[in-house]
């Protein structure tokens, strides 16, 4: 068991707070090592910043160092899923003491899991002697360029009661120390030459509902919504305050939107604050981020993006994504015409980035119902074949998940960034042997 006690690491907290003050000042461009296609003046892209991440057409460009010229940025990511819940919380259930929990061996695992990503990113405790840290390793052996973290709006939002809650014997509340390791994250990402995505997400993960703060589940401090609320629009306008002047950042206004009885598209587009929850739309957001600073490209979701009206969003400084998981048979499984419809024919126009995305056979679950059954109807190449439509039509790609065990990562504890592949359809596997080949040659050129 780890202990990761926040206070028992104080060269981490001072790591945090320096990253906070100099942040602003320190943006270290993406490296132009990974220039691909032709230079770019800045004609025709005038009102973008020279120093960061930018959109022109349908493509996503990436200013050089020089600040004159510009390439297109391929974007070749990996998730961080250890900032999704407050380590607090993680901290409290598996000590199974003061914060509590429901006491089952499931809840165990799921903040034993989460704080071990945590202390894989920080670089602490059983990974304090690697001789590199997990961005490094993406960085290096994967040849990532972005890296995405997975955000809780509750602890951006100060609203919220998970944000103002204190620590025991201080005044700083837990928002405040979330900001702080997500700030050291972003200029840890940064020094290592990445473009940070910051994704915000409900709590919608059914185990949220093991943990419990205040004799309340995680589960119950967000509201069961599929589209983004008023909380979600304090969250955005949160990170655009602490964020909005560095160019490498880019936000992921919402995770994996869905609409509920009497919503429709236009509903995650335009908002409904008649509605309970109070639903803030894309353009609400896109103007909250705006309005604290943001310059850079904001990326929108839809999980069938030909579904969605772009022409209704107002921001035209947008990139749009979606996550294709291969899922059940052969319609959510996938082949040309159905990631054509998906995400490949706004690609030929706009920017795209699929901001999530793994592939794993045939998973068998306690209650014997079996998903992902895409293997069965259509074979086991077919994450190779994704992956290879994805560059042949240079879409950006973020795998799925860096810190989380056999997902495109085989078992981080034992193995660190080993990818995990597909070897059978009747075999519990992970797309990381693809998306490694792939980021690789791609940064070949």
């Amino acid at each position: 068991m780890h202990r990761h006690l926040l206070f028992a690491r104080p060269a981490r907290l001072a790591l945090a707070v320096a990253g906070a003050l100099t942040l602003a000042a320190t943006v270290l461009p993406a490296a132009s090592a990974d220039a691909t296609g032709t230079g770019d003046t800045g004609q025709g892209a005038r009102a973008a910043a020279k120093t960061g991440v930018f959109v022109r057409g349908k493509q996503v460009r990436h200013w050089n160092g020089d600040g004159t010229s510009s390439y297109r940025f391929k974007t070749r990511g990996v998730i961080v899923e250890g900032f999704q819940w407050p380590v607090e919380a993680m901290q409290a259930c598996e000590k199974k003491a003061g914060l509590g929990h429901k006491g089952t061996d499931k809840a165990d695992r799921f903040c034993e899991r989460h704080l071990d990503a945590i202390d894989y990113f920080d670089h602490t405790g059983d990974y304090a002697e690697d001789s590199l840290t997990a961005m490094q390793r993406a960085r290096r052996h994967w040849k990532a360029n972005t890296v995405r973290f997975n955000l809780s709006q509750a602890m951006l939002d100060p609203a919220s009661t998970l944000y103002k809650k204190t620590l025991s014997g201080s005044s700083t509340t837990w928002g405040q120390t979330y900001m702080q390791r997500l700030v050291a994250a972003v200029h840890e990402a940064e020094a290592n030459g990445m473009v940070v995505i910051l994704a915000v997400f409900n709590h919608r993960n059914a185990q949220a509902g093991l943990v419990t703060v205040d004799g309340k589940t995680l589960l119950s401090y967000d509201a069961k919504s599929g589209l983004p609320t008023n909380r979600t629009a304090r969250a955005v306008s949160t990170l655009g305050e602490r964020f909005g002047s560095d160019k490498e950042v880019l936000i992921d206004l919402y995770n994996e939107p869905f609409t509920q009885k009497g919503q429709t598209v236009t509903t995650y587009v335009n908002g409904d604050q008649k509605s309970t929850p109070r639903i803030s739309g894309i353009n609400r957001l896109a103007e909250k981020a705006r309005d604290a600073g943001v310059t850079t490209p904001l990326i929108t979701q839809w999980a069938d993006l030909s579904q969605l009206p772009v022409g209704k969003i107002t921001d035209e400084n947008m990139i749009f994504s979606s996550h294709p998981f291969l899922g059940d048979g052969v319609r959510t499984g996938g082949g040309d015409a159905n990631w054509r419809r998906r995400f490949g024919d706004l690609a030929r126009t706009r920017p795209v980035v699929l901001t999530a995305w793994n592939a794993t056979p045939l998973v068998k679950h306690k209650n014997g119902k079996t998903t992902n059954t895409w293997c069965r109807h259509s074979g086991i190449d077919l994450a190779d074949q994704f992956v290879k439509y994805v560059r042949r039509n240079d879409v950006g790609l973020v795998g799925f998940a860096f810190d989380v065990n056999q997902s495109m990562i085989k078992n981080f504890a034992r193995f660190r960034d080993q990818p995990y592949g597909l070897t059978s359809c009747t075999k519990r596997g992970g797309a990381g042997v693809v998306i490694k080949r792939m980021f690789v040659n791609q940064a070949k050129g």
